[in-house]
């Protein structure tokens, strides 16, 4: 499987469609760390960090884990495929880290 530190991760905020939220999203140690202020202020309220994975993930994969480092809020992983072609067709899943500032999983299978 590719290192998330091999991916061309993009960050990217409510200000395409006019909020305010800011942030960013880098490479630190081999850890993705998504850091910022959410703002629903001008109908907005999201960051995020977004990859391709070319390769795709293995064919014999049953799940998709992530570990996962947080404040306690509510996160969410949003996964498309080649053929979730409309902006509106992807898998969705919420989630919380285990505890505050703590270290948590989250599965997907």
């Amino acid at each position: 499987m590719t290192p998330a530190s091999d991916l061309d991760w993009t960050y990217l905020a409510d200000t395409v469609m006019g909020g305010v939220s800011q942030g960013g999203a880098r490479m630190e140690a081999g850890v993705l760390r998504l850091s910022g202020t959410v703002s629903t202020a001008n109908r907005g309220g999201f960051i995020q960090a977004r990859t391709e994975m070319p390769s795709g993930l293995p064919t014999d994969a049953t799940a998709l884990r992530l570990r996962v480092k947080g404040n306690g809020e509510r996160y969410f992983v949003h996964l498309r495929t080649t053929r979730t072609l409309l902006p509106w067709q992807y898998y969705q899943q919420g989630f919380r880290d285990r505890a505050r500032m703590g270290r948590g999983d989250a599965a997907f299978g």
